[in-house]
């Protein structure tokens, strides 16, 4: 597993969109469950809403919010 960093990003997939981006780190593991990733994930941002400094609160904040975007999004297509 390499450490993820902007540096390290850049090249990877390049001209690829964000979405094959994403797709190529999950394929990374094959085994996970993405429920599971994607639950651990949230728990993660709720967290930081609760204890994180308020950089870290903002961040979590934002994740949960276009989670919701995103879900709401997909649930309205169905």
């Amino acid at each position: 597993m390499t450490i993820i960093t902007r540096s390290t990003m850049e090249g990877t997939l390049k001209g690829a969109t964000y979405r094959e981006q994403a797709v190529d780190l999950l394929s990374k593991f094959p085994k996970a469950d993405r429920t599971v990733v994607l639950q651990r994930l949230l728990a993660l941002a709720l967290l930081d809403v609760r204890h994180g400094n308020k950089r870290e609160e903002r961040a979590g904040c934002d994740l949960l919010n276009c989670f919701q975007d995103i879900a709401a999004e997909l649930d309205a297509e169905k």
